[in-house]
């Protein structure tokens, strides 16, 4: 063939692969037309629009569960500092955040002692900021007080005085109480094999659906056991920060 011939040939299968890209999906094999059709869609289909809230609490709660989740040994003087800056001023995200910091230790037990170091930061910048912040006073109709610490579940009972509501309310926000209450609140959790069964229905369930079940349960057993056992060691860490007293820990337990 002539060179004429060959430029030829070259322009024909550049064309080609051109089109050919064309009519390629993002995984680079040829997609068929498809002609209008459209996907359908599930009513819970995960959408982006679905982690969307107006909530003020969630979105500051979401703040401290990403600062939490970047927390490692290397970067934890950067994300502590990110987590005391973060704006808490009401017992539910309070609260909140102290909750997301013990699970975290429970899952990750291997850094019981670094969770239990940035508990003792929490509790530094709670007894000069948050508790004052989050606690709030108002004076009633019948000439009494009550405290309001921004949680619709926290009910205040009236008090003869400014400085007795205000007492009260900070009683209700203190870190240690809302730590003795978790940790109080893990060792009430069932972790016997029997405690999971209930969830079953075994007399309908075939052999296969039985021993499935089975082996669920077991897991679920072994988790449960495992968090135990965390919760026992970051209490642990805790009384070394003086973060709980030998009274308190027994309480806890």
């Amino acid at each position: 063939p002539t060179r004429s011939q060959l430029n030829n040939e070259k322009v024909q299968r550049d064309n080609s692969n051109k089109n050919r890209k064309h009519r390629r999906g993002k995984h680079g094999y040829d997609s068929p037309p498809l002609d209008g059709y459209q996907p359908k869609k599930t009513e819970n289909a995960w959408s982006r629009d679905k982690i969307k809230t107006d909530d003020p609490n969630e979105v500051t709660l979401r703040k401290c569960r990403n600062q939490l989740n970047k927390l490692t040994p290397e970067k934890f003087q950067r994300i502590s500092d990110n987590i005391l800056d973060i704006a808490i001023d009401n017992h539910v995200v309070f609260k909140g955040l102290i909750y997301a910091i013990f699970d975290m230790a429970l899952i990750q037990t291997v850094y019981n002692s670094m969770y239990a170091q940035l508990c003792a930061l929490v509790y530094k910048k709670a007894e000069t900021v948050f508790t004052t912040r989050i606690t709030k006073v108002s004076k009633t109709a019948s000439g009494k007080w009550k405290f309001d610490v921004g949680d619709p579940e926290v009910k205040s009972p009236e008090f003869a005085s400014e400085a007795e509501a205000r007492n009260a309310g900070q009683k209700i926000a203190s870190f240690k109480r809302i730590l003795l209450t978790k940790c109080q609140m893990e060792f009430q959790k069932e972790i016997e094999w029997d405690t999971f069964a209930k969830e079953y229905e075994w007399d309908k369930l075939n052999e296969i659906e039985t021993e499935r079940a089975k082996a669920e349960v077991e897991y679920k057993t072994s988790m449960a056991k495992k968090r135990m056992l965390g919760n026992i060691k970051f209490i642990g860490e805790l009384f070394i920060k003086k973060m709980l007293s030998g009274k308190m820990s027994y309480r806890a337990t």
